[in-house]
């Protein structure tokens, strides 16, 4: 248990950052468009409180949800053309990954 003195360290992902105190506003910066339109979209101001904060956590594990089930990873195509089902697969996986990375741009970012 760290003392009084110490910061409070948690890890995310792989790295350790320090926790925020809660009187310091986090800000959102270099964000890509896509993140960026989901925190427009939840209503979140330039500097972020901890309700905006909050709000990024669900929204980032709602994308996670969303991602397992519109584009899974084992989801396969049988139409009659080899070439037309492995576009599709590939396209779902893109789509998959494009979600997560939003995810964690929203947890981590």
């Amino acid at each position: 248990m760290p003392t009084p003195k110490q910061p409070v360290k948690f890890k995310t992902g792989d790295r350790v950052a320090e926790k925020p105190k809660p009187t310091e506003l986090q800000t959102m910066t270099d964000l890509s468009p896509a993140t960026q339109a989901v925190l427009n979209a939840l209503g979140c101001t330039q500097n972020l409180n901890a309700l905006d904060i909050v709000k990024k956590g669900i929204a980032a594990i709602a994308l996670r949800s969303a991602a397992s089930q519109v584009a899974p990873l084992d989801y396969q195509s049988f139409f009659s053309s080899k070439e037309f089902n492995k576009g599709l697969e590939v396209r779902n996986e893109v789509i998959y990954y494009q979600l997560l990375d939003i995810a964690d741009e929203l947890e981590n970012g």
